[in-house]
């Protein structure tokens, strides 16, 4: 029983704009100099993470990599680091409501994932961006599936990659094989043990089935994860049995 209502997103086309792939924390970094290849990484790195860079400073990057990385001795950290920055120059536009851009970012993003899945195609986070694109701008499909699978294949247990993955892949749950579903709990649960925070809010925008599942798997997460994971979820306002944790007492009068 609920002391507050669960209601759980669909629509992964909505999940993934409100969402976002990369947007996790926002430290307004601004961009100076880009001297090197090592340097374009660095920012790939940063972009990840979570840190912010500014619309024209992201450009900047974008076209530096062009000339420098790619199109003068084309290797596969720089199309992959162009792919990084390709998906946050999507996702702010996205997230910004600058229409008359986002087009134009998604074509950038798709040309980009072409060229650094050709060169690393084996990479899950490319993968898990391409899942991202290709629901974007047709909207969910089974038939996308097997991108998030191959994203889960190549890079199972990365916990960068998974709390980004993670909650796109709950928002379809039903529609995953047997073998996904596991996968995707058993990440869940992974994060939850490793102490990624957002984990509880993961789960209460999941479905029933998914919530079901994760419920069911939560004896391999540790007595403080647990812990913490229920405790979350009752200052949210949810009165939900977690395994293993003695719910708090919510008479009003036994207080």
């Amino acid at each position: 029983m609920t002391r507050a209502s669960i209601s759980p997103r669909w629509l992964l086309r909505l999940a993934v704009v409100a969402m976002g792939l990369l947007g996790i924390a926002w430290c307004g970094l601004v961009l100076v100099a880009l001297p090197s290849a090592g340097a374009h990484q660095r920012v790939a790195g940063k972009i990840v993470l979570g840190d912010e860079f500014r619309t024209d400073d992201l450009d900047r990057v974008s076209a530096d990599l062009k000339i420098s990385d790619i199109d003068l001795v084309p290797n596969a950290g720089a199309l992959r680091t162009l792919a990084i920055v390709a998906v946050r120059r999507a996702e702010d536009a996205i997230r910004q409501g600058r229409r008359a851009e986002i087009d134009g970012s998604l074509d950038d993003l798709a040309a980009a994932l072409d060229r650094a899945l050709a060169a690393s195609p084996t990479d899950p986070f490319l993968w898990l961006a391409r899942f991202w694109l290709t629901n974007i701008r047709n909207g969910f499909d089974a038939a996308h599936l097997p991108l998030l699978a191959a994203s889960y294949r190549y890079g199972p247990r990365e916990g960068w990659i998974g709390v980004r993955r993670n909650p796109l892949a709950l928002a379809v749950f039903e529609r995953l094989d047997a073998p996904l579903r596991e996968a995707v709990v058993s990440e869940f649960v992974g994060l939850l043990n490793s102490g990624f925070e957002g984990m509880p809010d993961v789960f209460v925008n999941a479905g029933p089935p998914a919530r079901h599942a994760i419920l069911s798997a939560l004896g391999g997460a540790s007595e403080t994860a647990r812990l913490r994971l229920s405790r979350s979820l009752y200052q949210r306002g949810f009165d939900i049995s977690v395994p293993g944790i003695v719910r708090p007492d919510t008479r009003p009068w036994s207080r």
